[in-house]
């Protein structure tokens, strides 16, 4: 039976294939975590695991893992960050167009703005008004407060088939294209999209709900 205070070795070799010496560490402490005896081959270098119950200790487990982790997991988030900011940049804009609508909130064609939660979707040009790229989809939050959003969707827009429609249940948004989904602020719930839906800017003034870029 090993020493339970014997220590790790590491082979002379350890240095030659270019990895820092805290992430032999890593490497060392993990096989130990898992009990693993004997001698492990990693990247050309070779460790001799005598015993892991003196690695045990916490401060030892603190300096050598907790702080080298760090570095690692600092690391892992820059990466995730480019990724993420790579899928954005692969995806074109939504082309402007302008919009300037103005709806009468009285009409019964805009009754579903009378309730929360409610929904009509404008046709690009109508009696409303110009509706942007491909028409506006408005949305009531809540008494007086309502959300107007481009159609095209964010995903490959200049695509024919790229259109957003609100959902036979009315509780998302969706592009049948791509299946892209949006909740009813228009935040991304499913699909390849990378972008939330385009918004634009609402004010109301009586009865009239003015909707503009």
């Amino acid at each position: 039976m090993t020493d339970t205070h014997s220590s790790i070795h590491y082979s002379k070799n350890r240095e030659s294939n270019g990895l820092g010496q805290e992430y032999w560490q890593i490497i060392v402490i993990l096989a130990n975590w898992f009990s693993l005896k004997g001698v492990v081959n990693f990247g050309g270098g070779w460790l001799v695991l005598s015993d892991y119950q003196d690695m045990l200790d916490m401060n030892k487990f603190s300096q050598v893992i907790l702080w080298p982790l760090s570095r690692l997991a600092t690391g892992c988030v820059l990466l995730v960050a480019a990724a993420c900011g790579a899928k954005n940049d692969d995806q074109p804009l939504i082309p402007y167009a302008p919009v300037n609508l103005s709806l009468n909130l009285t009409n019964q064609e805009y009754v579903n703005l009378r309730f929360d939660n409610g929904a009509v979707s404008l046709p690009v040009q109508g009696p409303a008004g110009t509706a942007g790229v491909k028409g506006v989809i408005v949305v009531r939050q809540s008494q007086g407060v309502y959300l107007a959003f481009e159609r095209n969707c964010p995903y490959q827009p200049y695509n024919a088939c790229a259109l957003v429609s609100l959902d036979r249940s009315r509780l998302f948004m969706r592009d049948t294209c791509c299946n892209s989904q949006f909740d009813l602020r228009g935040q991304i719930t499913g699909g390849p999209t990378p972008r939330p839906l385009k918004q634009y800017s609402v004010s109301t003034q009586g009865n009239l709900l003015n909707i503009t870029n």
